[in-house]
């Protein structure tokens, strides 16, 4: 259980990790898997280890480790055919003092069809993959390919 005073990102990262279900990898410094409620078919989450609120606070060697971790995770997608992708890095506002409350992370969702219909009517998600499915093909992906 996840106590009200420790981060929700730590703690969701830890637990998909342990429970692997949903896990695409993980690193020494992140931890990649696909969330529970996925809004698009194969998205993931790339969540730093060390809790940290602000990305433009990391020094070089955070830096390098977070663009391996990224070049891994987009490796993955070519089980998918290289789709196009949206990447979305979420980060503390400027100036904002919400180092206790908030980890910066990534979102990666691959562009795989068309909006359309109920999702444009509606704004709600449609996801035809179940998270499970998606972190299984994305991880038989990395055997695959070089590390």
């Amino acid at each position: 259980m996840i106590s009200r005073r420790s981060c929700v990102w730590c703690g969701l990262a830890r637990a998909e990790e342990e429970a692997g279900e949903r896990l695409v990898f993980a690193d020494e410094a992140f931890v990649v898997f696909a969330p529970a409620a996925a809004r698009s078919a194969f998205e993931l989450m790339i969540v730093p280890r060390e809790h940290a609120a602000d990305f433009t606070a990391l020094d070089d060697e955070a830096i390098a480790a977070c663009r391996t971790t990224l070049q891994r995770a987009l490796r993955t997608l070519t089980a998918l055919g290289d789709p196009p992708y949206n990447l979305f890095l979420h980060t503390a506002p400027a100036g904002e003092r919400i180092d206790q409350t908030f980890h910066w992370h990534w979102e990666l969702h691959p562009r795989l069809r068309v909006i359309a219909g109920l999702e444009r009517a509606t704004a709600l998600a449609v996801n035809p993959a179940a998270p499970e499915y998606a972190a299984e093909v994305l991880r038989s992906q990395l055997h695959r390919s070089p590390a």
